[in-house]
């Protein structure tokens, strides 16, 4: 092998090496400018490295199946054959832990057992209806 032909070599691999590392840069940049990167996510305005996930899921036999997800702070009640996707409807939480444990204690201290019971039974009446 003489030396013009090393050189060639070398000059080749050289910018084979260069194209490569630019292509690799690129694509790096692209994911964390793109929204895919989960550290983007946790600076784009608090929104957790999860925007979708499953908070539940319930067969209801062979390919029917019924999920809770929560997408963007919201809750979605999604159900799933082996051939389509139904929304069947949204979860609102009007009444958080605190708020209800507030009451709890209210009732409470006033006495009214009977009041308490017809608090809990229509909040178990809600949950049922999802």
């Amino acid at each position: 092998m003489d030396k013009s032909a090393v050189e060639l070599f070398l000059k080749m691999a050289l910018s084979l090496s260069a194209v490569l590392l630019t292509f690799g840069a690129g694509v790096f940049v692209f994911r964390k400018l793109s929204g895919t990167s989960k550290g983007f996510l946790k600076k784009a305005g608090g929104i957790s490295a999860k925007p979708m996930e499953i908070l539940a899921f319930q067969s209801l036999g062979p390919g029917r199946n019924v999920y809770l997800l929560r997408c963007l702070d919201k809750k979605f009640l999604i159900g799933a054959t082996n051939t389509q996707i139904s929304h069947l409807g949204d979860i609102v939480e009007e009444e958080d832990e605190d708020n209800f444990a507030a009451q709890l204690q209210d009732s409470r201290e006033d006495g009214s057992e009977r009041g308490l019971a017809q608090k809990f039974s229509s909040t178990l009446r809600e949950i049922s209806r999802v």
